[in-house]
């Protein structure tokens, strides 16, 4: 018999850390995206309205990121762990619960909180809720990857950890199938928003009980294991969407600053960073504007006057619904094949296919707005979703890895800022151009062109770079 409770294992591990971001961001951010076309049908508001409450829940996940790389991590740390012993008491005190997975914990509750927040009628506490949604996001996604990764990274099982990120697509996939169920069945848009409380509940009480035996387990231990950073994190292990978990980051970039495949001189070339912060930006414009609308974008082309398709009615809902579950299948094909890309390949050569490809995906569904195109856009825009992020940290890694941390989060901004921006451009074209069909096509024209921009701006780096 072991001394202490055994650890959970590296696949529970990586499993619960995959029901982490189905939570976190395969509802609390994106459950809205499917639900949008029920509160439009019901009434609860229009198109302008609806870009609003994406937008602001885009801007709660960038204060949210910022927030964790400007030290909110090492903040909570200190104020959560710090034992508060009682001066008569002469037994030693009791070891508080680690700040990752106190905080993980609550952000995973705060997150079917919110959820339910939003079945309130009362309109004018929404703005809030998917405020505070973002935020909660963004710091539950910063915990979720420090706890998974580090505990892997103690286990010697690194390479599990893409089945985590499979988690957003999950979620998404998953929340798309329910929303079009309900919508068929003539459900309202406040159900659904229970529905989805309940599912992010019933996942955070899965996550909760394999939190509890790893807390247990390395309460017993009484230490982290050695090679572990102050925050209980690892040294090597690194978050790959940009949120990394803050309390590593000056081990990892100590660790990254000895790596010898760093080119010297492209290390010190400010250009080809700003050029990567200019592109990742472009990429947060281009994908959000049919990830925010692409329900509402179906449903406008194949049962509307601008569609192409015959079908209409309760026959255009039901197929449009489908589309949003085959962008989240997409983003766990990505998520799988990104894992297994291997560590010598140039990542600017892989983040210009990754955004050709996304622009591709775009295109077909703005060019042939059927059910072939949306089908296939719809896989193709998700595909790369989460391989942009995780090749683009990389990257800022490989160029600064002495101040890593600082422009991983001047990138997340720029990203953020191009997610904030697109939904509200969306809406004003599709008023301008008087219908919704007309104006969602101009939209996705202008994402596409988009993302093909940022796709020439890993093209010149490239060139430059030959060049050099």
């Amino acid at each position: 018999m072991t001394p202490y409770p055994a650890p959970p294992s590296p696949l529970a591990i990586a499993l619960n850390g995959a029901l982490c971001l189905a939570t976190l961001m395969g509802v609390g951010r994106f459950a809205y995206t499917p639900v949008l076309p029920l509160m439009l049908a019901d009434g609860s508001l229009d198109l302008a309205a609806a870009s609003a409450l994406a937008s602001l829940n885009y801007l709660g996940y960038l204060v949210g990121a910022l927030a964790c790389a400007m030290g909110l991590a090492r903040w909570l740390q200190v104020r959560l762990e710090r034992p508060d012993p009682d001066p008569g008491d002469a037994r030693p005190p009791r070891p508080r619960p680690r700040a990752e997975v106190f905080v993980l914990g609550f952000m995973l509750l705060a997150t079917a909180v919110l959820t339910a927040g939003m079945a309130l009628p009362w309109a004018g506490g929404w703005p809030a809720w998917r405020l505070a949604s973002g935020m909660v996001s963004a710091v539950g996604f910063v915990y979720a990857t420090q706890w998974c990764l580090t505990r892997l990274a103690l286990q010697g099982r690194t390479a599990l950890g893409g089945l985590m990120y499979t988690g957003p697509g999950l979620g998404i996939a998953g929340s798309g199938l329910l929303a079009g169920a309900m919508g068929v069945l003539g459900w309202p848009a406040w159900s659904a928003w229970l529905m989805f409380a309940a599912l992010a509940l019933g996942m955070a009480a899965v996550v909760w009980r394999t939190l509890g035996r790893d807390q247990r387990h390395r309460h017993a231990r009484g230490a982290p294991a050695a090679g572990a950073s102050p925050s209980g994190g690892d040294a090597h292990a690194t978050a790959p969407a940009g949120e990394e978990p803050p309390g590593a980051a000056r081990a990892a970039d100590t660790a990254s600053a000895g790596r010898a495949s760093t080119p010297p001189g492209l290390a010190g070339d400010h250009l080809a960073l700003w050029g990567l912060t200019a592109a990742y930006g472009l990429a947060g414009f281009g994908y959000i504007i049919p990830a925010t609308f692409l329900p509402v974008m179906a449903r406008a082309w194949l049962g509307g006057a601008g569609g192409t398709a015959d079908a209409s009615g309760w026959e255009a809902g039901a197929l449009a619904d489908l589309f949003w579950p085959l962008f989240g299948l997409g983003i766990v094909m990505g998520a799988t094949l990104a894992s297994r890309v291997r560590e010598s390949l140039d990542l600017r050569k892989a983040l210009l296919v990754c955004y050709l490809v996304q622009a591709l995906g775009v295109a077909l569904a703005a060019w042939r707005p059927d059910i072939v195109g949306l089908a296939l856009g719809s896989l193709l825009l998700g595909l790369p979703f989460t391989a942009i992020t995780f090749f683009a940290m990389r990257e800022v890694r490989r160029l600064r890895p002495h101040s890593a941390t600082r422009w991983i989060g001047l990138t997340t901004a720029s990203y953020g800022i191009g997610q904030i921006v697109g939904p509200p451009v969306a809406a004003w074209l599709v008023a301008r151009a008087g219908q919704e069909a007309t104006g969602f096509t101009v939209s996705m024209h202008l994402a596409t062109a988009t993302l093909l921009t940022g796709a020439g701006i890993f093209a010149w780096l490239l060139r430059s770079a030959r060049a050099r």
